[in-house]
């Protein structure tokens, strides 16, 4: 953006003289990006990176709900599983059915383990 439009109010910025965009890198350097310093096409790309770190802001707290209840459901089929397999261990009322034939019956009231 030219030096020349400064009397209009900067879009990505609070004001000329602050970063529109400040990246910190893995060493704790710091770059920073000034509205009034990007050509026209990297003032698109700032526009779009924007929208795009509010985007994953906004639905940051959607993905933060939704992977505590995929640690849920997980938790759940886990369990799911044990609590079959303890009654795949069981012996009382269990039947083995193959094509409508019953193969083995134990309506004992004795216990499997």
């Amino acid at each position: 953006m030219s030096n020349n439009v400064k009397d209009e109010n900067p879009k990505l910025s609070k004001s000329w003289n602050d970063p529109c965009f400040t990246a910190v890198q893995e060493d704790g350097s710091k770059i920073e990006w000034f509205e009034k310093d990007l050509n026209p096409e990297t003032l698109v790309v700032m526009e779009k990176l924007l929208i795009n770190l509010q985007q994953r802001n906004d639905l940051d707290g959607k993905y933060q709900q939704a992977v505590i209840i995929a640690q849920s459901m997980q938790q759940i089929m886990d369990l799911h599983g044990l609590f079959y397999e303890k009654l795949l261990n069981l012996n009382p009322g269990k039947k083995i059915v193959d094509s409508e034939k019953v193969i083995l019956e134990t309506n004992d009231k004795t216990k499997g383990e």
